[in-house]
């Protein structure tokens, strides 16, 4: 007679891969300028406003989107123009020409370069475009400060000035 079929085997778990961690970015290096700008983790506040680092020579990372080199979605950094007493980094990063190179670095040695491409202001009454914050989609860097007219009366400017940049 023929050998028995052999039983099947006991469910094996199967090994999901662990979520990659984002490329935590460290510095933003900018041509022409002569030392690295720092870069930190920053959340969103209860309003669901990005949280701004206070120090006006550090930029701040959205550290729910992707990070140094992904392969989609927004790295969005956000940083002052600048404070009462003080310019802030984004005084000149908000003007970088099209075509300017800035690089990305991470904490491991990784790092990416980004081409600046578009320079765009929005009204802050309208507030930033939603798709400026996404996970999916063509890679890209985007820097985020304020700007246009300043008000005396409230202490902030009228605009946000976003520079788009994509991979080099």
């Amino acid at each position: 007679p023929a050998a028995p079929a052999p039983a099947p085997a006991a469910a094996q778990p199967v090994a999901v891969p662990a979520a990659q961690p984002a490329a935590v970015p460290v510095h933003l290096e900018v041509a022409g300028r002569d030392r690295p700008v720092e870069v930190v983790p920053v959340g969103v506040e209860p309003t669901g406003a990005i949280v701004v680092p206070d120090d006006p020579d550090v930029l701040g990372w959205w550290q729910s989107g992707p990070g140094v080199g992904a392969a989609a979605g927004s790295t969005v950094l956000v940083g002052h123009l600048d404070v009462p007493g003080d310019l802030g980094v984004m005084r000149a990063l908000a003007v970088l020409p099209v075509d300017a190179t800035v690089t990305l670095t991470d904490g491991q040695g990784g790092s990416a370069t980004y081409r600046v491409a578009a320079r765009r202001t929005f009204s802050k009454d309208d507030g930033l475009p939603t798709d400026l914050f996404r996970t999916d989609g063509a890679p890209q860097l985007v820097l985020v400060t304020c700007g246009g007219a300043f008000d005396t009366r409230t202490g902030h400017y009228a605009d946000n000035v976003v520079v788009y940049a994509v991979p080099a």
